[in-house]
Formats: structure tokens, sequence, C-alpha cells
């Protein structure tokens, strides 16, 4: 008898590994041809099996799912089928276009997130190779918070980016983004050699997100961090802490690929020290990702007691 597959909350559907910027540290281009994408047929079936396990959200991803010719088809039949949070993961560009924005919600788009690299428009643009994507970003949150979608904003934590986490946070609050969520650069699908420099020690990362999320408490507006494990956060940020896990996410991916647990993948962790089964937030924490192991080692990674 095979085993029953799990309930979900969530399906996120990859719709293609195709982009409108060339973001540095950036592994979409890596994973299949730019022309790689989902097809309605697909993209309809998978919708109705995640509401047949449970799910209630979706989360149209990419690449650059707002470059798919089906987004629109597709959010109208999430919502058709029930589902109640229907999230665009997106570099905000096509929604500086006052009409694609308002036909998206009208259709069900009710949350979008969009990755943030810097505070300003010089080093914003210099991340995305892309210029003007800073200011069409900032464009297309102010057409979408008019619309009432929630927003929220995944700052992406690197070398080069750590000392802009707290301007990044002031400057997207006042523009209607009302959580963050950190993320640790990996450099799974990227050639490690040549990027691994980008990739912060965790105390460095730490001590980034913790300044991150008190300013974000100063603002009144929410905040998380991902792949910074618990004993590296001051035990007041613990609880900030989230891990693929939590979500019950299945990831729809194009090509072929069998789809798969947010949490088994490479990008979110599942590495543990030894000295990890005495952590009192083991059952709570997905662990390390094997590349930042392969880069800096254990060190300052200790179990909770």
């Amino acid at each position: 008898m095979p085993p029953k597959e799990p309930e979900l909350n969530w399906i996120e559907l990859v719709l293609g590994f195709a982009c409108n910027c060339s973001c540095k540290l950036c592994p979409s281009g890596a994973q299949g041809a730019g022309d790689e994408a989902l097809s309605s047929r697909d993209i309809a079936r998978w919708l109705k099996r995640g509401r047949e396990r449970g799910a209630r959200g979706v989360w149209f991803g990419g690449g650059e799912p707002t470059l798919h010719p089906d987004l629109g088809a597709a959010v109208a039949r999430a919502r058709a089928l029930g589902y109640r949070r229907i999230r665009v993961q997106t570099n905000g560009l096509r929604f500086a276009y006052p009409e694609y924005a308002e036909r998206l919600v009208q259709r069900g788009v009710n949350e979008v997130s969009v990755p943030l690299f810097a505070a300003d428009a010089g080093r914003h643009d210099a991340f995305t190779r892309k210029a003007g994507s800073f200011d069409l970003l900032c464009r297309g949150l102010a057409n979408l918070e008019a619309l009432g979608v929630r927003l929220e904003g995944d700052l992406l934590m690197t070398a080069q980016t750590l000392d802009q986490l707290v301007p990044a946070v002031r400057r997207f609050a006042s523009l209607g983004v009302a959580g963050f969520n950190a993320w640790l650069v990996s450099t799974h699908g990227l050639d490690g050699d040549a990027h691994g420099e980008q990739v912060p020690p965790m105390a460095a990362a730490a001590e980034a997100v913790v300044g991150a999320m008190e300013a974000a408490d100063a603002l009144g507006v929410e905040s998380a961090t991902l792949h910074t494990p618990p004993c590296v956060l001051p035990r007041r940020m613990r609880d900030r802490y989230r891990h693929a896990g939590q979500w019950r996410l299945l990831v729809v991916t194009p090509g072929g690929a069998e789809p798969f647990m947010a949490e088994a993948s490479p990008m979110e962790g599942g590495v543990y020290l030894d000295g990890c089964a005495r952590c009192s937030w083991r059952e709570r924490c997905l662990g390390l990702r094997a590349d930042y192991l392969a880069l800096h080692g254990p060190d300052g990674l200790d179990p909770i007691t």
C-alpha cells in the first residue's frame, strides 16, 4: 500500500524559469532552459490536486511568474477552486502598470511578495542588472497597496547586502510592505567556487537580521527569518525563526521533475551537527544547508540546552 500523501497548506507552482531581470546569485537560470514552463494543462491539474490534498494557499513563483501568459487564467481558476490565499512571488516590475495590477487583483491575487536587495535604486539595480527596476518595483508596490493586496518583502542576506537590511525595512515599510522575511543566500545551483564569498558567516547574518527585526518592531510591521537557526539568535528572537516544513508546501516545477515538499530542498537545510541531537529546538529546526557548512563549517553553532 503506497504511503499516504501529506496534507498541504500550500502548493507552489513554479510557472517557468524565464525572467526579465538577471539578478546576481539567482539560480533560476541554472534550473532549466529559459523557455521551459508549466503548460496550462499542468497548471490546472496541479491546482486541482492541491485542493484535493487540503491546500488553501497557492503560490505562483518562477523565474518571473508574471511573464507566463496563463498567469491570469491560473489565478482565476485558483479562486474558483476555493483557494483563499493567492500569492505571486515576483520582482514587481509588471505591477508598475496599473491596468496589469488591477486585472490580476480582480481575478483573485491577494498577496504579493517581492525580493528586496537594497534601499536605493543604485544598489538595487546593480543587483538585478536591470536599469530602472527599483523605480518599477516601487511603483508596483504603490499600485498593489492601493488595491488592498498584502505585501511582503524578502530580504536577501548576502555579504554585499547585510548592511541594507535595516534601511530596506524602513524604506519599504513606508511603501506599504507589511511583513519582511530574511533569506540567507545559497550557492545551490550555482558555482560555489565563484560565488561562495557572497555567503556570509552565520554570526554576521544573525547580527544583521536581528537589527532588521528590531527595525520592523519599531515600525509595527511583521518580520521573520529563514535559514538562520535558533541557536544563532538571541532568546527573544527565536520564535521569529521559520523553516519550510512549517508551510506544508508542495513545490511543482516545469520539466517533468517530481514535485517535492519544500523542506526536502537542499536550499532549505536538512543537515544537522552532532550536537543538534541534544538541542531543545531540534524538533522545530530544519538544520543547516550543506553548501553553507562546506563554506563556513560549524563555528558558532551550539545546541540550545
